[in-house]
């Protein structure tokens, strides 16, 4: 295996299928970003394990000869994105059949294509197809609907287990000749039929690019599953292997490097802190009005490791992002995922003062406040700020808990009263206006609810009651209280 390189801006189709994700789904934009792109004859035409991105250069060749090669390109890079999102690699490799699991994982990622596909369309004015599926790839919203690759696997398991004829022992015969053994592949099950292609794309203009230059490796041999040279169509072209389809498996268990000391564990946190940092990214972006990805609600849900209970990553997220980048302005994303650098000319600029405002009214308990607080001392201790207000807050504003750089939080805060919201905000403009931000904690279950008002200090609600929707201003993101 070697490294892929190419430049960003040329007229490589790598390049422009990446430059056309980078408009179109930023999230698995950024999720390729994060990936270590090699060149591998391992797999017909790409495979993840959630930190390697293996591309075929015979395959991506082979690309070239479609009708479109970008938009199959596109497609390509992000169906392998979304595994890797979604830390397939790892999941599927702890299933027993692993040509099922990347069946049932297919439905789900081409689900989230076919939603991202209808997105982009829209917002970007388009009529072309930017990740255009062919036929034979495996796309069932209603199969797919609301069930994690685990529960669609043994559906479909159960699917081919009802399959299999009822066919009683019966005992070796002397005239029957032996048969040589072959692997178990089992009856796929039943397709409906794909819809009448509406996602096939015409051609995309200019950005249907030449091919990659120079020769990127051997020919793979005619057991790769390509069509052969006289194929007419692009599902001929690019053959029963082709990714998203059922033959097309491109998931691998992630290695451990135990020579380094890495342990399975290390490997799944790894891959599971980097996919929280993207999402949570794109959620942040989008509740600021500047960018959101088509899925990541899905890949919320899909994923057992939701985002949202980490929601002292949420602070970490939402404060360095606005003092990198202004209140208005995003940061740059790919530099600080890439390096964890804040944008070029911004890095010395730390974190001045903020208030965390906690909602401590009579539906808190006591048990669930203490691991607010450990949050809330996690959250200090990773942006470092000059200053933390602490404001407990029911109906009024208990007395204020200051926090210093490399102070401690306190073990309870006061409350127990009804909630009011419109006193915290009073009490921060006349006492706390310098504040960089408020990270407001509630259930969102106020009297005065309807008759706030936007305080003049940015303001991101953590919301573990009312939906996101509900709140008139601000960012607001749902959270649970519990890991």
């Amino acid at each position: 295996m070697s490294d892929i390189n190419y430049d960003p801006n040329g007229p490589e189709t790598l390049a422009k299928a990446m430059r056309r994700i980078r408009v179109g789904w930023p999230m698995a934009y950024n999720k390729l970003l994060s990936l270590n792109w090699q060149w591998s004859a391992a797999t017909p035409y790409g495979a993840t394990d959630g930190r390697k991105l293996l591309l075929n250069p015979q395959g991506i060749k082979n690309l070239e000869r479609t009708s479109n090669p970008v938009g199959y390109t596109s497609f390509l890079l992000v169906h392998e994105a979304m595994h890797a999102l979604l830390n397939h690699g790892s999941r599927l490799s702890k299933l027993d059949n692993h040509q099922q699991a990347n069946i049932a994982a297919d439905y789900v990622i081409n689900a989230l294509i076919r939603d991202a596909n209808t997105e982009a369309r829209k917002a970007l004015g388009i009529q072309e197809t930017p990740f255009p599926f062919i036929e034979g790839v495996l796309y069932d919203p209603e199969l797919s609907k609301d069930l994690s690759v685990e529960e669609l696997y043994q559906d479909l398991m159960s699917d081919l287990k009802d399959e299999e004829p009822d066919t009683p022992d019966t005992p070796n015969t002397p005239n029957t000749p032996n048969t040589p053994n072959t692997p178990n592949t089992p009856d796929t099950p039943d397709t409906p039929d794909t819809p009448d292609t509406p996602d096939q794309g015409e051609g995309q203009g200019e950005d249907q690019g030449e091919g990659q230059g120079e020769d990127q490796g051997e020919g793979q041999g005619e057991d790769q599953g390509y069509g052969d040279s006289g194929a007419s169509t692009d599902q001929d072209i690019l053959g029963e292997k082709w990714v998203g389809s059922e033959g097309g498996e491109d998931t691998f268990e992630p290695e451990v490097d135990t020579e380094a000391g890495e342990t399975p564990e290390d490997v799944l946190r790894d891959i599971d802190d980097e996919n929280q940092r993207i999402v949570l990214t794109d959620q942040l972006n989008e509740a600021a009005g500047i960018g959101g990805s088509s899925g990541r609600r899905q890949v919320d849900g899909y994923n057992r490791n939701s985002t949202s209970d980490n929601w002292e990553e949420l602070i970490r997220s939402w404060m360095v992002s606005r003092t990198s980048g202004g209140w208005h302005k995003p940061n740059n994303v790919p530099l600080f995922q890439s390096t964890g650098m804040i944008s070029a000319g911004r890095e010395n600029r730390g974190i001045g003062s903020w208030v965390m405002v906690v909602d401590t009214s009579g539906s808190m308990r006591d048990s669930v406040l203490q691991e607010i607080m450990q949050r809330i001392q996690s959250a200090i201790d990773t942006i470092n700020p000059a200053k933390t207000i602490i404001l407990p807050v029911d109906h009024r504003v208990h007395e204020p808990v200051e926090v210093s750089r490399g102070g401690k939080v306190p073990s309870s805060l006061d409350g127990g009263g009804g909630t009011k919201f419109q006193v915290a905000f009073d009490f921060i403009e006349d006492n706390y206006p310098e504040a960089e931000g408020i990270v407001f904690l509630t259930d969102g279950d106020a009297v005065d609810f309807t008759s706030m008002r936007e305080p003049l200090i940015p303001l991101l609600w953590l919301t573990y009651g009312f939906p996101e929707e509900r709140y008139p201003f601000g960012e607001a993101i749902k959270v649970s209280l519990y890991d």
